[in-house]
């Protein structure tokens, strides 16, 4: 735990970090940081980039897809057409509820693989189901 608490203080630390070359380029690594100094690294790429926070698209569905529509537009020539409807469905599709009764009626295939996953970890400590 303490060494968990350094590392989380420090701006470079990195998980298992051996530095790797291939073909004279550093290859990356996971670094431990901060929330902040990922989205500073992330904007030093010289790429078109949009960072969002979750929260705002959490609060403000209809504000942030046009954000993301208005970004591909302007950075790759995007066209969208009937946006507004677009986004009615995007926002009504994606809703909890109706993801819940989706999931309800359909299934949730990451929830067969957890299943899987406990059962294989269960196996491997001598446990059975």
């Amino acid at each position: 735990l303490d060494e968990t608490i350094l590392n989380m203080k420090k701006n470079t630390a990195a998980l298992n970090y051996v530095e790797k070359k291939k073909d004279d380029k550093i290859e990356p690594y996971a670094l431990l940081s901060r929330w902040d100094v990922h989205v500073k690294s992330w904007m030093l790429f010289q790429v078109p980039n949009l960072v969002l926070r979750y929260e705002d698209l959490v609060e403000k569905k209809k504000e942030i897809i046009y954000r993301i529509i208005n970004f591909f537009e302007k950075n790759y020539n995007f066209k969208f057409h009937n946006i507004d409807h677009k986004i009615d469905n995007i926002i009504a599709s994606t809703n909890f509820e109706t993801l819940k009764k989706n999931e309800e009626k359909y299934g949730f295939d990451e929830a067969i693989k957890d299943q899987l996953f406990s059962m294989w970890v269960n196996l491997s400590n001598g446990k059975s189901n």
